[in-house]
């Protein structure tokens, strides 16, 4: 037979072991909150990036080009200007619509940048020079090395730092 005591002792911890579960289910609760709002951050990122993938169209013209399509943020058309990373047309907008590339004139990605994407769409039927921010570099170019941005076609640039940046090219 149990005594009063024992029982007593027993129903102590039986009241301790709950408390403790109530709290780990508070806390697996909080978790669980935690995991829901990084899977909804983590799904508006894959539309942000979907968004940004060029497809595949026909212009006005006839030529086959890629389009980014859903456009988010500031836009600008541009022309191209200077030879340099110190003279070219600095960029601005997030989309860019840039035109006179004639394979020596160019643009200039901006500094202070790190995290930012741009999309650059050369119109001209020419290369344009693409340079990065003055001291910086795109890909493995070395310090203001200019990037060849082929003719009638969209790329994005992404800044990894302030001076680095990355192209994404399209189809």
């Amino acid at each position: 037979m149990i005594d009063r005591e024992t029982l007593l002792a027993e129903l102590q911890a039986f009241a301790q072991q709950r408390q403790q579960h109530e709290q780990d289910i508070i806390a697996l609760d909080g978790a669980a909150q935690a995991i829901q709002g990084l899977l909804g951050r983590l799904d508006e990122q894959d539309k942000e990036r979907e968004s940004a993938m060029p497809s595949v169209v026909t212009n006005a013209a006839g030529q086959t080009v890629e389009d980014f399509g859903g456009s988010r943020g500031s836009s600008a058309t541009v022309a191209a200007a200077g030879s340099t990373t110190t003279d070219a047309t600095v960029l601005t907008a997030d989309n860019n619509s840039v035109s006179g590339a004639n394979g020596t004139t160019g643009v200039r990605l901006p500094s202070n940048a790190a995290g930012r994407t741009i999309k650059i769409w050369n119109s001209a039927g020419s290369t344009l020079k693409v340079y990065p921010p003055t001291g910086g570099q795109i890909n493995a170019g070395g310090a203001d090395t200019n990037y060849s941005h082929l003719t009638v076609s969209a790329q994005l640039y992404f800044a990894v730092t302030d001076l680095l940046w990355y192209t994404v090219k399209s189809a």
